[in-house]
């Protein structure tokens, strides 16, 4: 009866254990979340300054939410469970005694977790765009450094083929 009773004890620490990673999922998307807000305020306002900045804070963000769901996985694997979404689901049908709140929480890491990618994949296109827009100005500047009247490597005035000559009318 005794070892009974440790199972159970365990099987509720285990569980608690579980609600805690699933919580500290839902906080860490939450903080990514943020991140990925002030990343495209900085995209819009063109700030490589600031960017750069926050960049390793968004990949230690990422880290920890690759961590935290690695947890989850390890849990729903123990459990026997599908690693997804379905897999959390299942576990809180088992849980009655933890799944309200939980279920609240695990709700809330779902839309998050689909705002997050929303956000990234707005920020994609943000970065795609200012790309886009260096390239041509990239091409300007180059077009504008390789004028023929200008001195060549040899030290050199070069051709001279179009526009007005100096001292002309």
């Amino acid at each position: 009866m005794a070892q009974g009773a440790s199972g159970t004890s365990t099987q509720a620490s285990s569980s608690a254990a579980f609600a805690a990673v699933l919580l500290a999922e839902h906080d860490a998307l939450g903080a990514f979340i943020s991140l990925l807000q002030a990343e495209q305020e900085i995209l819009v306002h063109g700030d490589a300054d600031r960017l750069a900045a926050i960049a390793p804070e968004k990949s230690a963000q990422i880290d920890l939410l690759t961590r935290v769901g690695q947890k989850r996985d390890r849990f729903l694997s123990d459990q026997k469970l599908p690693l997804s979404a379905h897999g959390v689901e299942s576990w809180l049908k088992r849980e009655p005694a933890l799944a309200a709140a939980t279920r609240k929480i695990w709700s809330e890491s779902l839309r998050r977790a689909e705002m997050a990618r929303q956000l990234n994949i707005n920020n994609g296109m943000l970065i795609e765009n200012r790309m886009q827009q260096n390239r041509q100005k990239l091409s300007v500047l180059q077009a504008a450094a390789r004028p023929d009247n200008v001195y060549g490597s040899s030290g050199h005035m070069g051709p001279f083929r179009g526009g007005r000559a100096i001292g002309q009318v």
